[in-house]
């Protein structure tokens, strides 16, 4: 049986991370992306790391872990985070108001607009909780 290509991290749910995350997507987004690109989905994942480290796994002590698999799929890359939140927290996650103008809360935003698809699934490794899968079309989004 063939199976898509997948790379997987797994580091702790913490801000001094994020670089290493950062780091490893480039090089495997360069692969596939222009760089205009590679540096927004770098930025939409950065943005919903940092989202589990201060809503989703913010109860957690000690904290908990980021896990990110990236899956190549030839047509589409697809970027799962798994133990990403609770299942009662999915209709809290949503951009605000771009009218109300003030720091911070644009990370769902941006993720929507980078990616061409976002969702919500079980999480297959943790009960009670979601992952998030996000994919990005190779060439652009799809129309």
């Amino acid at each position: 049986m063939l199976t898509k290509p997948r790379l997987s991290i797994d580091v702790p749910a913490d801000a001094t991370w994020l670089k290493s995350i950062r780091g490893f997507l480039t090089p495997i987004l360069q692969r596939r992306f222009e760089d205009d690109e590679v540096q927004a989905l770098v930025l939409a994942i950065d943005e919903a790391c940092a989202n589990i480290i201060k809503h989703g796994q913010s109860w957690m002590r000690p904290r908990g872990r980021i896990l990110l698999d990236v899956i190549d799929k030839k047509k589409l890359i697809e970027f799962r985070i798994l133990n990403f939140c609770g299942e009662k927290d999915i209709p809290k996650i949503k951009p605000r108001d771009l009218d109300d103008v003030k720091p911070g809360g644009l990370g769902t935003h941006f993720i929507n607009e980078i990616m061409d698809s976002t969702e919500f699934e079980p999480d297959p490794k943790v009960e009670g909780r979601m992952q998030l899968v996000m994919s990005k079309s190779i060439g652009g989004k799809k129309p």
